[in-house]
């Protein structure tokens, strides 16, 4: 017992003056890139009158990908700026007249973040607003195992364009002269994706995401 503890203080040292190393490295350099991955889920909240009929959303898997730029002011912050695809929809299942279905909902986003980077002894916090362009939007529907995909030409009745705050938390690793950074990323539609008047049904699209990027210092 004895052994194993004083292994994990050894692996705890280590890790904590890799990091200091690497924070010391990184301030030499105020432009940070960044290489992004995001896998988790996609889902959307949907508030509609009472007694409409309207579909359960549920989460769904989805992913993505971005590259950023950031620009420290000092030691702790930093603006940051970049662009990349996010994956959004949801899917909704169920049973009617004794039918079971499932059907998804899938969107593929152009996505340019913008936002505030600050770095807490190797811990990002992000706080961001997202211009977000739908470029497509399929539907997929199964039925007792036999399943249906169209995509959506028409976007009349629909906003292509939204604005999404974001929040995101990430650890950074140093790896010799760049840094692993795993961490956790939240975002939400700030309008109404359903623009036609009159429906009064509120649609926003929510991912829930786990990121892990590379950081290169410039």
């Amino acid at each position: 017992m004895r052994k194993f503890v004083l292994l994990v203080l050894a692996i705890v040292l280590f890790c904590f003056n890799g990091v200091a190393n690497a924070q010391s490295a990184e301030m030499e350099s105020p432009n940070i890139i960044s290489a992004n991955m995001l896998l988790g889920g996609a889902t959307a909240l949907i508030d509609a009158p009472e007694g409409a009929e309207t579909d359960d959303p549920r989460m769904r898997f989805s992913g993505g990908g971005e590259v950023r730029f950031s620009h420290y002011f000092g030691d702790t912050v930093a603006l940051s700026f970049g662009v990349g695809f996010l994956g959004k929809g949801y899917m909704d299942s169920g049973e009617t007249g004794g039918i079971e279905y499932k059907g998804w909902s899938k969107h593929l986003a152009f996505e340019m973040p913008f936002g505030i980077l600050m770095n807490f002894s190797g811990f990002h916090l992000g706080i961001d607003f997202v211009t977000t362009y739908l470029l497509n939007w399929k539907l997929k529907v199964e039925v007792n195992g036999e399943s249906e995909e169209q995509t959506i030409d028409e976007w009349s009745g629909i906003r292509r364009v939204n604005l999404c705050p974001r929040l995101s938390l990430a650890y950074a690793i140093p790896a010799g002269s760049i840094a692993v950074v795993p961490g956790v990323m939240w975002e939400m539609d700030l309008l109404n994706v359903n623009d036609m008047s009159e429906m009064d049904v509120t649609y926003r699209h929510m991912n829930v995401m786990i990121s892990l990027g590379i950081d290169f210092g410039l």
